[in-house]
């Protein structure tokens, strides 16, 4: 059942650089400890009671230069945050945009490309080892000083 962004209370939209959930959606991942986020490059800081803000890499990213005349390749921090967050991101929504005022084109308003925008970061399983392997290649994070 496809639902509008406005009644989008049990799931998230996306992962990005910084993600952040609720008590309920940590919950129902499993818990904080069950996401196996390797501490170099994922950063898990408590929210309140019981949420969660997740970093994924040093800096956001809009995705991987792949070559001239082809499309970025996602993030690899962000697939395995995606894929560890699976349960409770949204794989279907009828429309994320209606458009903006200045634009001729609508980017998102329609089904088809919405759901092309949310399953960006989803991967076969017999891929992901690829995308681990394209993480241990990125900047790891810096220690936290307090």
């Amino acid at each position: 059942m496809r639902v509008d962004v406005i009644d989008l209370t049990d799931r998230i939209k996306t992962v990005d650089w910084l993600t952040v959930i609720d008590a309920e959606l940590v919950r129902r991942v499993g818990g904080a400890s069950q996401l196996s986020l390797p501490p170099d490059w994922f950063r898990k800081t408590p929210l309140g009671d019981g949420g969660l803000i997740i970093q994924a890499g040093v800096e956001p990213q809009t995705g991987v230069a792949t070559g001239q005349g082809e499309s970025p390749a996602p993030p690899p921090a962000y697939v395995l945050l995606n894929t560890a967050l699976h349960p409770i991101v949204a794989q279907t929504i009828a429309s994320l945009q209606d458009g903006t005022v200045s634009s001729t084109k609508p980017l998102l308003s329609t089904t088809v490309a919405t759901e092309a925008w949310l399953q960006r970061l989803s991967v076969a399983p017999e891929k992901l080892n690829a995308y681990w392997i394209e993480l241990h290649k990125t900047a790891k994070l810096p220690p936290l000083t307090r």
